[in-house]
């Protein structure tokens, strides 16, 4: 994956297409970084999942079926 941050200074730009993601399917996005609320939203609820479940498969007690099933029921009720 390639991500990178430029600050255009016209309307055109050319970019480089590496060798490995000719014949692939590719997303190119162009969004100004400080995008809308929305999408940082969407962003910090991932990073606060991630922060609540790290390590959570250490314990070795846990069945990890019935932790997934709970976790996707959370999702749901958040939606």
């Amino acid at each position: 994956m390639l991500k990178q941050i430029i600050k255009p200074q016209k309307t055109e730009y050319t970019i480089h297409i590496p060798e490995e993601f000719i014949n692939h399917e590719v997303e190119i996005s162009i969004m100004p970084v400080d995008y809308d609320d929305r999408q940082r939203n969407d962003n910090k609820h991932i990073s606060l999942t991630l922060e609540k479940t790290a390590g959570i498969l250490k314990n070795k007690i846990l069945d990890p079926v019935k932790w997934q099933r709970e976790t996707r029921a959370e999702w749901d009720r958040s939606k």
